[in-house]
């Protein structure tokens, strides 16, 4: 058991039994086709396998023409739209007010707003 073997069949006669032998050509035995199925030669058999990919080859295609057809058909069937009107663009000013409830004024804030960030630049700079 699991030894490799040598298989010598007859091409023409696929269902004749086949003879078994040993790697150095001892004859082992006759094996019967258990099922007669499939090809009677080989020839039928490639001719089978040369049709048969040939099919495969035609579903192929005709998938690829199905799925751009359904493509276009899925295109056709949106709605026809008109893009948006883009509105005037104008610059707009902006206008800062003080903060409601805020008692200082915008130039006390511009201030306190710089000495902080000098403190800040200058704690960064020492160490």
């Amino acid at each position: 058991m699991g030894a490799k073997l040598v298989a010598r069949f007859d091409p023409d006669n696929l269902h004749d039994p086949i003879h078994v032998e040993t790697l150095d050509g001892r004859f082992i035995g006759e094996a019967d086709c258990i099922q007669a199925a499939g090809f009677n030669d080989t020839q039928a058999a490639r001719e089978y396998n040369r049709k048969r990919n040939q099919y495969k080859k035609a579903v192929k295609k005709q998938l690829e023409a199905q799925r751009s057809m359904n493509a276009i058909e899925a295109a056709n069937l949106l709605p026809d739209i008109d893009p948006p009107e883009t509105p005037v663009s104008t610059v707009i000013e902006p206008m800062f007010k003080q903060a409601v409830g805020s008692d200082i004024s915008p130039e006390e804030r511009d201030e306190l707003w710089e000495r902080g960030w000098d403190k800040t630049l200058k704690n960064a700079l020492r160490q």
